[in-house]
């Protein structure tokens, strides 16, 4: 007998994936890591839960995921049950499961079979599957699942599932993943034991085929069991074998090798083995062993979609009385969409995430203490409010004596800002080291009338000549333009803090804060970058692109005179796009791999550059984020809002 795969099965899946490819990719998927897609989209199996072809996987990937999947299978056997015959079978289904939080997943799937001997007609058949998946993570390397499933087959002919018919399956599945202690090894080895409660017998307890001859009724129960797919109770065994390879910046394949083994325990069909021992006495009749072989792969594109392909090679059958006969190949085709339901994008699983997270110490954070006075009699303020701009600890007031002391702050540039109602508000920079407990003190001026200060402004370039600058004083909705008078720019206005802008054509702008005192003048030096003909960093809808990545001396966080000079240009955009509210400096690395510590001191060194050149501190927030498994460090500028810090 020989056997092949109905191509046109697979057709209109084709198709839709063609037509897919020419779609943009959602917001959460635009920027395509391939390694993070694939830790968190499973995709489902043909069984409905989460999965690859028939192995379902005891890692879901990442919490609060919804997934939904249809997928094809078919086959045409020439003499598949009788000498002569040409039987066809197409069986589908539709399945949606959801992980929710770290250790359920739930799945519901609706699936149907056709098959069609050349005479009689097309038979169908029917079943409603409900699981539910309880998984864990074991240390680094092992994921164990229980999977429990209910199933409520369809009787004969009708689609509507019979709570007659229910039965069950209980399932143990293990996974390893050896690419976490060997990232150049992406290899994942899935195991399962389980046992099935079939009934599907059941659903020939009506047939009658006594008014026929033997061989007619024969020939009838064969082709019912086989496109009923009549199973009996059975103990099953598999073990695949997964690797992920990256094809491209958002194409990545992850090929499959399965073996199934299946031991029928359940007594077998009487009218088949009463007829067989009849009609054809040589016949296997009571085999109980099963083996099928299935070989595929998932294709994914930058997209929380994928392609499942492959298909399943039956290698042994048991006898004609104990089930449906393994055809000979099996051609399957399958599509998986995955949401995330919590709308973010490349979540960690969340065992995964507890691991990864620096855990902060007494001796790895930074804090600042101090007072609060008045400037001019040196008195404590009490009730005075004490912010750290940008950081997550924020707004704490003074005791009665003036005092405060913060809690955990993210270590370098710490920008304190204090104020009172009968007070003017004041800000002071200062700088902490890791593990620092920093001792401050802050002075507010009373709040008077109005007083004046002066400002004298040089601007120079780079090769020491005098630009022809314009420069504004900015503050609350009032704006100041400095003259040019014989000793450069000169401005007067109302003590206090401002912010001086500079802008000369042909020149990177910049910013910076002055604070003028009651009738003091100050005087100021600025440097201006010449503007290069090609820029090097352009604004997305997502984040600002680089033309060169950010890089630091080896083991510090001493950024090098090429990554200065590409900052400098992010200074200058985001001056003059200020609708970009808050800015995230993600240091993306692989965090089983590298020093989370000084990785996060890097991303804080290039957020601390922004700020000291002149970019509000609330605009520019810093941290470390998990990157693409076995890829070197980089710098991203990602877009945020507000929300999002």
């Amino acid at each position: 007998m020989k056997a092949f795969i109905p191509m046109r099965l697979l057709c209109s899946g084709l198709v839709l994936l063609l037509t897919l490819l020419g779609v943009d990719r959602g917001a959460a998927w635009a920027d395509g890591k391939p390694s993070d897609e694939r830790r968190c989209f499973r995709g489902l199996s043909l069984d409905g839960t989460s999965g690859l072809l028939d192995q379902p996987s005891a890692n879901p990937g990442c919490a609060y995921r919804m997934r939904t999947a249809s997928y094809l299978a078919g086959f045409v056997d020439n003499g598949y049950l009788l000498v002569g015959d040409r039987f066809r079978s197409l069986s589908g289904a539709a399945s949606v499961a959801a992980t929710l939080g770290s250790y359920v997943e739930l799945a519901l799937q609706l699936g149907t079979q056709l098959s069609r001997v050349e005479t009689p007609p097309l038979m169908s058949i029917s079943q409603l599957k409900l699981q539910m998946k309880l998984h864990t993570g074991i240390g680094k390397l092992f994921h164990l699942a229980f999977l429990p499933s209910l199933r409520l087959p369809g009787v004969g002919q009708d689609f509507s599932p019979a709570a007659a018919n229910i039965d069950g399956s209980l399932d143990a599945i293990g996974e390893v993943s050896l690419a976490r202690v060997l990232p150049q090894l992406p290899l994942v080895l899935l195991g399962q034991l389980g046992y099935v409660h079939d009934r599907s017998l059941r659903a020939l307890d009506a047939q009658d085929c006594m008014g026929g001859t033997v061989a007619d009724c024969l020939k009838a129960r064969l082709q019912s069991t086989a496109a009923y797919s009549v199973g009996l109770p059975r103990v099953r065994f598999s073990l695949a074998a997964q690797v992920a390879l990256t094809l491209a910046r958002t194409v990545w394949v992850m090929p499959q090798l399965g073996y199934r083994l299946s031991v029928v325990v359940g007594q077998p069909d009487p009218v088949l083995l009463a007829l067989l021992g009849m009609q054809v006495p040589s016949a296997p009749l009571q085999g109980r062993v099963q083996q099928e072989l299935s070989l595929g792969a998932r294709l994914g594109f930058g997209l929380p979609l994928s392609l499942d392909f492959g298909v399943r090679i039956g290698l042994q059958s048991a006898g004609y009385a104990m089930g449906a006969k393994i055809p000979t190949v099996v051609g399957v085709g399958a599509l998986n969409w995955e949401i995330d339901l919590l709308g973010g994008s490349g979540r960690i699983p969340a065992e995964e995430e507890a691991k990864k997270q620096p855990v902060p110490s007494k001796e790895a954070a930074c804090f600042v203490a101090g007072s609060v006075r008045d400037e001019q009699s040196g008195q404590p303020l009490a009730d005075a409010v004490v912010r750290f701009v940008g950081q997550r600890h924020n707004a704490i007031l003074t005791d009665g004596k003036g005092s405060f002391s913060s809690g955990e702050l993210s270590c370098g540039a710490i920008v304190i800002e204090s104020s009172r109602g009968d007070h003017q508000t004041m800000r002071l920079p200062v700088v902490v080291s890791l593990g620092e407990r920093a001792a401050v003190e802050l002075r507010l001026p009373r709040q008077a009338r109005a007083q004046s200060g002066r400002l004298w402004l040089t601007v120079q370039s780079d090769d020491g000549s005098k630009v022809s600058a314009r420069a504004t004083l900015l503050r609350g909705g009032q704006v100041v333009s400095l003259l040019s008078e014989e000793g450069g720019l000169f401005a007067r206005a109302a003590a206090g803090v401002w912010l001086l802008r500079v802008e000369a054509a042909g020149y990177l702008s910049r910013e910076q804060t002055v604070v003028l005192s009651d009738g003091g003048e100050q005087r100021l030096q600025l440097l201006l970058l010449r503007r290069s003909a090609s820029p090097k960093v352009q604004l997305g809808s997502r984040e600002i692109a680089l033309a060169g990545a950010l890089t630091f001396a080896t083991g510090s966080t001493g950024l090098s005179g090429d990554s200065e000079r590409i900052l400098d240009e992010v200074v200058d955009l985001l001056i003059h796009h200020p609708e970009v509210t808050l800015l995230r400096v993600e240091h993306q690395a692989d965090l089983s791999l590298s020093d989370v510590v000084l990785l996060e001191q890097q991303a804080i060194a290039v957020r601390d550059y922004l700020v000291q050149h002149g970019i509000s501190p609330e605009r520019v927030v810093a941290s470390v984020v998990e990157g693409p498994r076995r890829t070197a460090a980089k710098i991203v500028l990602r877009l945020a809002s507000a929300g999002d810090r």
